[in-house]
């Protein structure tokens, strides 16, 4: 894929990056690699999630 570079900026479609909100470039031997953060969860989905872990754990016990 070829990309769009001004003397500012290097466009990347945001559709290869997904849902991500941020990513981190690195330089590696003349090559430019581009690292795609996960997104972050919000304070509601991490509580769902453990409340979610935590009855399935107490439910195995039982």
């Amino acid at each position: 894929m070829k990309l769009k570079v001004t003397e500012q900026v290097v466009l990347i479609p945001k559709e290869l990056l997904g849902d991500s909100q941020e990513v981190e470039l690195t330089q590696q031997e003349g090559q430019l690699i581009i690292t795609i953060k996960p997104p972050a969860l919000s304070y509601q989905k991490t509580t769902e999630y453990v409340l979610k872990k935590t009855h399935d754990f107490y439910q195995r016990l039982a």
